[in-house]
């Protein structure tokens, strides 16, 4: 399936891109005139409002996932799926790019990821991502992921690296059926790379688990300001820099059992 990008260059002017080919289309800066869209601003609603979109499937058990549908715009860029030899057969592997070079001021990222009926993936970003200095306005990114029937999600993007005067306010919501199973994790760091003492204005996340009818099962918030962050407070940060939230919704097995396991794995990368 063709992939589609799509960023604003010029006043008045969107460029569209699909296989490699590239449309452009002067249009109006606002639309309200009773004139109908253009027919490339009409395929990128199609993905309701996220620059990305993707789609996960599966041909039966055992057989490899692939994606069914994709829908991509600036700042995102999607690369090939991929099989990891060490995972399961039927698991794919895919990075998630970003083009712009990192989450500026004033951007508003969204990205819809759904995996359908014993689907798996592993979803990922290349690389950290840099927040950068923000002096009037925050940034915003929103993901949603939807887990079907006996699907594995594994959402593991890399971590963000807060730089001075960045503000990030970062939402994750997850749709899961009750036989899916879902590991998330979600990190950040600070870097001053002057070393002026400088160091970021905040970050809040919020993560939002609910089931297929919609009642909230999980749902986890915080926030933490660069101050905060720098004090090293026992118990909120301590010694350690980088700070990570991990969560495994996997309704079909024993909780005690998954906290053993994880335990276990923790033991094993030591400290």
């Amino acid at each position: 399936m063709a992939s589609m990008r799509w960023s604003r260059k010029l006043p008045g002017r969107f460029f569209l891109r699909a296989n490699h080919l590239q449309v452009v289309q002067p249009i109006v800066d606002e639309i309200g005139y009773g004139e109908a869209l253009p027919l490339s601003l009409m395929k990128l609603s199609s993905a309701g409002g996220n620059q990305v979109r993707l789609v996960f499937v599966s041909p039966g058990p055992g057989k490899r996932t692939y994606i069914n549908e994709q829908f991509v715009t600036y700042p995102f860029h999607v690369c090939r799926a991929y099989y990891k030899p060490n995972d399961p057969p039927s698991m794919a592997t895919l990075c998630l790019q970003s083009t712009s070079g990192g989450i500026f001021e004033s951007d508003r990222t969204s990205v819809s990821i759904v995996l359908e009926e014993n689907s798996q993936a592993r979803v990922t970003t290349a690389a950290a991502t840099v927040v950068h200095r923000m002096e009037k306005d925050i940034a915003q990114q929103k993901v949603f992921i939807e887990a079907g029937p006996g699907s594995f999600c594994e959402y593991a993007p890399g971590p963000l690296i807060m730089f001075p005067m960045a503000n990030l306010r970062s939402s994750l919501e997850l749709k899961v059926d009750p036989s899916a199973t879902v590991i998330f994790c979600d990190s950040f760091i600070a870097h001053n790379p002057n070393d002026n003492g400088e160091t970021f204005t905040s970050l809040r996340t919020d993560v939002c688990v609910r089931n297929l009818q919609g009642e909230v099962l999980v749902r986890d918030r915080a926030f933490v300001t660069g101050e905060t962050y720098e004090n090293k407070t026992l118990g909120i940060t301590g010694k350690y820099k980088a700070q990570a939230t991990l969560m495994v919704i996997a309704q079909q097995v024993s909780a005690d059992d998954l906290v053993t396991q994880l335990r276990a794995g923790l033991v094993a990368i030591g400290e």
